[in-house]
């Protein structure tokens, strides 16, 4: 198993390109970048834009997110960086459109593939499949994954997970993940960010052993890329929707590969680091804070270096729980504020 995911490595470099290789949408008139004072704000947010069948009625809810996002760009307190998931209709795309988001780049397409060859066990897993439910099958989907930015985004990966390893209905997409390298101007700061959507559980609809299997498979595949071509010595933010849940074998497997995202140091959960530090002085945790971490799917992972500070210090949830009592997505969209800054010199 190991084996043939590090051969994948061989030929991911096609799937790397510059940010103008694959962008979205036609061009727009962004507005004013949010100014950076040394704290970044970083959203992930699943935004259920799939197409008919998979999600119907969306286009209200869609443009409802990205009016906020507007709003929230007019009165100064618009995340810096977006991360969306399943952003696969032109209503999904349109979000960066309406919120004024001037950098976008988007994950693998539906044309992206992993050519390296399987490896027997690879192809018995793929033998082992149901094409109605789509695997094996064409891809008819991409990868659903957008990173918007108010940053220039450069030095843009790809990678996209193949046919063995993924299970049920999640292979009619082209899931995987986009890495890029956000530069702040005028600071001289620059760090790079994932986005990324591993495969679901119950909604794949295949049992759990078999869609599992496929999770593990990511996983790896995850951390290999994000070894293989993260920038030597920048910091490095990771969010998406990582399907862990209430299943505790997900998240031992997504929890083994971290260390390989960050060169066997520690990396951290920017939703966990700073509930945690709320609870340790007695701090009220708001409730759409608490679903989130009850939902436990939704990460905004981080990883500072030697020369690069990088610390969560709050978070908000502008996508929660409306006054109606409903919600705009399936999954709650919540954002971390980081310090980011060079980290102190060791003494001498």
């Amino acid at each position: 198993m190991r084996r043939s995911l590090r051969r994948l490595f061989v030929v991911l470099g096609a799937l790397a390109c510059s940010a103008s290789c694959q962008t979205v949408g036609q061009a727009w008139t962004p507005g004013p970048a949010r100014p950076f004072d040394g704290q970044l704000s970083v959203m992930t947010y699943n935004v259920k834009g799939g197409p008919w069948p998979v999600a119907w009625n969306r286009s209200g809810d869609l443009y409802a997110i990205g009016e906020r996002l507007r709003e929230m760009r007019r009165e100064g307190r618009n995340p810096q960086v977006v991360l969306l998931q399943e952003a696969f209709s032109g209503d999904a795309e349109e979000i960066a459109r309406h919120a004024g988001y001037r950098y976008v780049v988007a994950g693998p397409s539906t044309a992206d593939r992993n050519p390296a060859p399987a490896s027997a066990t690879d192809a018995a897993f793929v033998a082992g499949g149901t094409w109605w439910l789509g695997e094996g099958t064409t891809r008819l989907l991409d990868s659903g994954l957008l990173i918007l930015s108010d940053y220039p985004l450069d030095h843009v990966r790809r990678v996209a997970f193949p046919g063995y390893a993924c299970a049920g209905l999640d292979c009619l997409a082209n899931k995987g993940a986009v890495m890029a390298t956000v530069r702040i101007p005028g600071s001289g700061k620059a760090f790079d960010i994932l986005d990324t959507h591993l495969n679901s559980r119950h909604s794949s609809l295949v049992g759990d052993a078999r869609s599992l299997e496929a999770y593990r498979r990511q996983t790896g595949i995850l951390a290999d890329f994000i070894a293989t071509y993260r920038t030597p010595g920048m910091a490095l933010i990771a969010g998406g929707d990582f399907n862990v849940g209430k299943e505790a074998a997900r998240g031992d497997a997504l929890s083994a590969d971290l260390p390989r995202w960050n060169f066997g140091a520690a990396v951290h959960d920017a939703l966990h680091a700073v509930t945690g530090a709320r609870r340790r002085v007695g701090a009220r945790i708001g409730a759409d804070t608490l679903a989130v971490l009850r939902r436990n799917t939704d990460f905004l992972f981080f990883a500072p270096t030697p020369g690069t500070a990088l610390a969560p210090e709050s978070l908000s949830v502008p996508f929660g729980l409306e006054a109606s009592g409903t919600m705009l997505s399936d999954h709650l969209g919540y954002s971390a504020t980081f310090r980011l800054g060079s980290a102190p010199a060791s003494p001498g």
